[in-house]
């Protein structure tokens, strides 16, 4: 494996675990929104609405109490138009739960976290599988779109060493981008047999019973 010079350490990136805590895994139900959490763009989509909803009852006291009826109807148009711009921009995010195409593939990023065995069954039920990272522009797809860990289908758990991906393309010949010394336990201790990838694009070989979200693909209906 050839060193890459930007060296990546564990504490350079965010793997958003829950250490010593409990979890209380949610149902694989991809179709489910964050628990108790509306998405960004919901949230600031009905503050916009509140908004324009204030400004349309203040314009018409100010028409009733003034007679200026254009002068407010000029103001309400504009309102509105600064709404719609709102929304369009908000538009552009990225929130969890929903596929993503590219390059003739769907991506799920999904907003619960499991153990890698775990992701493997949360992407099977939707009829998929942990994402294969076949190419740079593919693997700096999935950097633009995430900003903490998520697994791979990437392994070594039958043998020790010698990494698989889940649907049989060969590893020794295909793309890499393992962090800077990764593959590597790195003071972990045994049993990192599984890959993710990080916010920074790197590959780790991390715990396989450790909990980070699944990243699930199929092909393009």
């Amino acid at each position: 494996m050839d060193r890459k010079d930007d060296y990546e350490t564990p504490s350079e990136f965010h793997l958003d675990e829950q250490n010593g805590e409990r979890y209380q895994r949610e149902a694989l139900k991809p179709e489910r929104s964050i628990r108790g959490r509306l998405s960004p763009l919901v949230i600031y989509t009905l503050l916009g609405l509140a908004i324009l909803m204030s400004f349309v009852i203040l314009g018409t006291a100010v028409h009733l109490i003034t007679g200026n009826s254009e002068e407010v109807s000029v103001s309400l148009a504009k309102l509105k138009a600064e709404l719609a711009e709102l929304t369009k921009n908000l538009s552009h995010g990225r929130p969890f739960n929903q596929w993503r195409r590219f390059n003739h593939k769907l991506y799920y990023f999904s907003s619960s976290r499991h153990s890698w065995n775990e992701s493997m069954k949360f992407c099977a039920s939707m009829k998929s599988q942990l994402v294969v990272i076949n190419s740079n522009p593919e693997q700096e797809f999935i950097q633009r779109n995430i900003k903490c860990g998520h697994w791979i289908g990437l392994h070594d758990t039958v043998v020790e060493g010698v990494w698989r991906w889940v649907d049989g393309t060969d590893y020794a010949t295909g793309f890499k981008n393992w962090a800077a010394y990764q593959p590597s336990n790195m003071g972990l201790g045994l049993g990192t047999d599984c890959a993710l990838v990080t916010g920074t694009g790197g590959w780790y070989a991390w715990h396989c019973d450790s909990w980070h979200y699944p990243l699930c693909e199929k092909p393009e209906d």
